[in-house]
């Protein structure tokens, strides 16, 4: 087991900030109160001599708040550090004024149960009784279990509860005497929540479920820990970082794989051969080459990719410039959709701004950040135009039973600058999570109709729908409604200097008119049909 573990399964990050939180010396008449209690727990001597005290001691109060219904108690944390027959005085304290958006220090007095979250120690070797204690809510303990090392971890648990919802919420707080003075390693809190709906308080529809794991690390001398989030809206991603630095712990590429983006662009470049493959790069994961571009005048050439998406289904792509004399570039075509779309419920996702230059920028890549399933998507290429100053690909994408179909181009930009990238997602069937159990469509276009020659189009775009739990359409109420959303007349260009820009007429929704929804097949062949519509009155 970890030395530290918290789970949430209501979406919240189970790391707090530990910012507000401080240890801060404890005035004469705390201290004169606490001397008549005794410690809830003992720590020393510790570990190799070499900590800033030879003992520490915690102390905790609870306090009675009866004026608060929603929360029947709060605790109050206290230390003891002792050195050469010195002694200090610390409390725990949470700065006022900072958007927390809750007290930490709330509980509910009583044995909450085993099962509450709460990061239990390195059970391994431990008897049944020494792992109860160690899960048991309302303690303190070593952090690190078998290490006398002076890092503390103190739990308490707060009930929540609802109209139709319960939760168990398991606080912590590690609290580091290593060095003088000491300080807040960090804090935790976790949370598990029964009953609910997707229109309460707690949306469980959208609400990924997030863990923390922590290991010690000796050689760091401090925690790696790995950090997962995963629900049906949300992309199953672990991060790896050390607690106590926040540092992060790269992924390592496997063997004869290239360690990152540019380094697999060099390489393509000088042989052919590494366009076939995927390989899996941190913080990526598989990568495909989907198109070469180099110009005659130009030194640098082109290489396009694309991975899967880091906050969504949706894929990314990529745009590395490889100079042969000098370093590379790389760079995220963020693909425009063909009219403006709302924004998800929340998303911590770029959007793209159309006919910007936001629509490409520098890539951001963690590399230690890695997918934790296999649901890769696959990518069908086909050329679009191949013009003296521009290139341009159809892209068909899947991933398990979900589609899209996008333009991306390439060519050289007149300003002086070397490339202009760009990219037009022109349907997708990946939907956006709208509240209430309800997903909204993305726009699409419904049939293009293109002039020859050039990467001039005219498409016929159904805008954004929303759709119930059921699957069916909540824009109308009933057949012969029209949208509320209705079809547009967008025309497409190519910019040498901004990429694919978009102009669009002015609306027009004839009553006749139906919602329409669309399958893409394997080939990224879009068909459509008229959306159900709801039987909501």
């Amino acid at each position: 087991m970890a030395d530290i573990y918290c789970s949430s399964n209501f979406g919240n990050a189970v790391e707090v900030d530990k910012k507000p939180l401080h240890l801060v010396p404890a005035s004469p008449e705390e201290i004169a109160n606490l001397r008549k209690s005794r410690p809830q727990m003992s720590s020393g001597p510790f570990r190799g001599g070499n900590s800033a005290y030879d003992g520490v001691e915690i102390y905790r109060i609870e306090t009675k708040n009866n004026d608060n219904a929603f929360a029947e108690a709060t605790v109050s944390i206290y230390a003891r550090a002792s050195k050469n027959e010195k002694e200090f005085w610390f409390k725990l304290i949470q700065d006022r004024g900072q958007q927390t958006g809750f007290d930490f220090f709330n509980l509910t007095p009583g044995d909450a149960g085993v099962d509450s979250g709460a990061p239990p120690a390195d059970a391994s070797g431990e008897s049944a009784a020494d792992q109860q204690q160690a899960q048991a809510p309302h303690s303190v303990r070593l952090a690190v279990k078998g290490h006398h090392i002076p890092i503390l971890t103190s739990t308490w648990n707060e009930h929540s509860t609802g109209a139709s919802t319960f939760a168990e919420i398991a606080k912590a707080v590690l609290l580091d005497f290593r060095r003088s003075p000491p300080s807040v390693m960090a804090a935790f809190q976790c949370v598990a929540a029964e009953g609910g709906g997707v229109c309460g308080v707690w949306d469980n529809g959208s609400a990924p479920a997030t863990t923390v794991a922590c290991n010690w690390d000796d050689t760091k001398a401090d925690f790696l820990c790995t950090s997962t989030a995963a629900g049906d809206y949300t992309v199953r991603v672990s991060r790896r970082y050390y607690l106590a630095s926040g540092a992060d712990a790269p992924y390592t590429a496997a063997n004869g794989d290239p360690p990152d983006l540019s380094a697999f662009a060099a390489w393509v470049t000088h042989d052919a051969n590494f366009a076939s493959r995927k390989p899996d790069i941190p913080g990526l994961g598989p990568t495909t080459v989907l198109a070469r571009y180099s110009a005659p005048d130009l030194r640098e050439t082109a290489i396009l990719f694309a991975s899967r998406g880091r906050t969504s289904n949706e894929p990314r792509f990529f745009a590395v410039i490889v100079d042969p004399q000098g370093s590379t570039q790389a760079l995220e075509i963020i693909p425009q959709p063909p009219i403006d779309e709302p924004a998800p419920l929340s998303t911590t996702e770029v959007t793209s701004t159309p006919d910007l230059h936001g629509s490409v920028i520098p890539s951001v890549i963690n590399p230690a950040e890695r997918f934790a399933d296999d649901a890769q998507p696959s990518f069908l290429v086909e050329t679009l135009e191949a013009l003296p100053k521009v290139n341009a690909w159809r892209v068909a994408v899947k991933q398990g039973n979900a589609h899209e179909v996008l333009w991306l181009g390439a060519g050289e930009n007149p300003s002086g600058a070397r490339y202009v990238f760009s990219g037009v997602r022109l349907a997708t069937e990946q939907q956006d999570y709208a509240s209430c159990g309800s997903t909204r469509s993305k726009p699409f276009a419904a049939a293009i109709k293109r002039q020859p020659g050039s990467l001039d189009a005219v498409l016929d775009v159904e805008a954004a729908h929303q759709f119930n739990v059921e699957g069916n359409l909540e824009d109308a109420a009933g057949p012969g409604d029209s949208a509320a959303a209705c079809p547009r007349q967008v025309k497409i260009t190519w910019n040498p200097g901004l990429g694919f820009v978009r102009e669009e007429t002015d609306p027009d929704c004839p009553a006749t008119t139906l919602p329409r929804s669309l399958s893409i097949s394997d080939a990224g062949v879009i068909s459509i049909v008229a959306a159900t519509p709801s039987n909501k009155p």
